[in-house]
Parts: C-alpha cells; sequence; structure tokens
C-alpha cells in the first residue's frame, strides 16, 4: 500500500471508541499502524496502547498567511531573497504556470516530467502505479477535487505538480520536472507559485505531504512529525 498518512475515517470525538472496537477484533497477535500524524486524535490514543512508538518519517506543511507579502516575510531572509531572484530569473525568460482541471490525455506528460526527474521517482512509476495514478486522476478530477499543473516554457511543459483539494488545504502529491531546465529552478518555483494561489484563494493549509526534502523547508515548511505504531494483542 502507498500512503502518505494512515489513520481510521471517524467522527470528531468518537475515534477512541472506534479504534478499541477494531483493535479488540483483530485476529492476528500485533498490527503495525504507519505514518500516524502527531496532531491526529489517533496518536494520543495509540500512543498510550503501546510501548513500541518510534518517529517514522516528517510531513511539512505551511499554515497559510492572508496575502503573498505575508508569506514572503515569514520566509528566513536568505531564502525569501533565493525565491525572490528565481522567480525574476524564470519570468524573465517567459516561463508561465498553467493549472488544468483534469484533462485525462495529461497524465502521460506529468508522468514523463517525473520519470525525468531522478532515478527513485522513475523506478517507483511502475505499470501497476502508473494505473493507480489514472484510477485516482479520473476519480478526483470529476470531483473537482484534483489540479494537475504545469510550468510551461516556449511550449514545452518542465515541470509538473498534482494536488488534492480537502478542506481548504492544498496536498502536493507528486511533482516532477526536466533536468535540462535545472537553472531555472521549475520544480521549485512551480511550487511556490501554488502557494501563492493557495493564499490567493484563501485556502488554509499547503500540505507538502510525506517526506523531508530540503525545499519544502526553504519553502517555508514547519516540522510535522509521523509515527509507526506497533500494537500487540492482548492474550
Amino acid at each position: 500500500m502507498v500512503s502518505d498518512f494512515g489513520d481510521i475515517i471517524a467522527k470528531t470525538s468518537y475515534e477512541s471508541v472506534v479504534w478499541k472496537e477494531v483493535l479488540a477484533n483483530l485476529k492476528v497477535d500485533g498490527v503495525l499502524l504507519n505514518f500516524i500524524r502527531e496532531e491526529s486524535p489517533s496518536f494520543e490514543i495509540l500512543r498510550n496502547m503501546s510501548e513500541n512508538v518510534e518517529e517514522a518519517d516528517v510531513s511539512p506543511y505551511i499554515d497559510l498567511p492572508n496575502s503573498w507579502d505575508e508569506y514572503l516575510a515569514s520566509l528566513d531572509r536568505h531564502d525569501r531573497h533565493e525565491l525572490k531572484r528565481k522567480i525574476r530569473k524564470l519570468e524573465s525568460e517567459g516561463a508561465f504556470k498553467v493549472c488544468h482541471d483534469g484533462d485525462p490525455s495529461d497524465i502521460d506528460e506529468f508522468f514523463r516530467l517525473m520519470s525525468l526527474s531522478n532515478d527513485q521517482k522513475r523506478d517507483f512509476l511502475s505499470d501497476k502505479m502508473r494505473n493507480f495514478f489514472r484510477d485516482i486522476f479520473q476519480t478526483f478530477w470529476s470531483k473537482k477535487e484534483l489540479y494537475l499543473c504545469f510550468m510551461k516554457l516556449s511550449g514545452v511543459n518542465i515541470a509538473a505538480a498534482l494536488l488534492f483539494e480537502f478542506r481548504g488545504q492544498l496536498l502536493l502529491y507528486n511533482s516532477g520536472f526536466d533536468p535540462k531546465y535545472a537553472r531555472l529552478s521549475p520544480g521549485f518555483l512551480l511550487k511556490a507559485f501554488l502557494i501563492k494561489n493557495a493564499i490567493d484563494e484563501k485556502k488554509k493549509r499547503f500540505d507538502f505531504l510525506r517526506g523531508g526534502e530540503r525545499y519544502k523547508y526553504d519553502l517555508g515548511g514547519k516540522e510535522r512529525k509521523i509515527y509507526k505504531i506497533l500494537i500487540e494483542r492482548s492474550l
């Protein structure tokens, strides 16, 4: 299973009841629960049930301010200077961002850019994973809950990002860029422009999801830990 977070679906304040019912009916001696967010109600509930709690990864995010200027002011001085410099350079080349509500044919262009990004992403995109991406694209595009955005230069897509929208948040699901254009930092700046759009549209949070890549912190991401918890069934 490929998942950024692990949790249950339960009404607010019923999380403990649901977890106890689920765990009481386990048919195995134990279960490893991966990627429980530290701010989730489930974390405190499960931590009190287990002595085996380990930090598994991080998942940075930005609670969005009211304006782009406020966002820029919140960045480290060096990061703010670098972002402005890179934006000026990119715009001087005539690059621009375009987002689609979803044309199914665009997913193949997304695959191309994701594969070009690095060997890890190329290897990740097996036929099975490509079909999975196509399924989620078709499902969430029709609900207007998914966006596919490109950075274009001279009619060519040089970076791409796939995002979900959920309860006033934008969640960066995956991305890619063409290394031939690395001097323009297109992948990094596409994400910066997506943050600006989210602020302009009064979104509450931009969530980078799982992984501690440097660019997330350069764009102002705040640390959030996610945990794996082993629950062993009482005999």
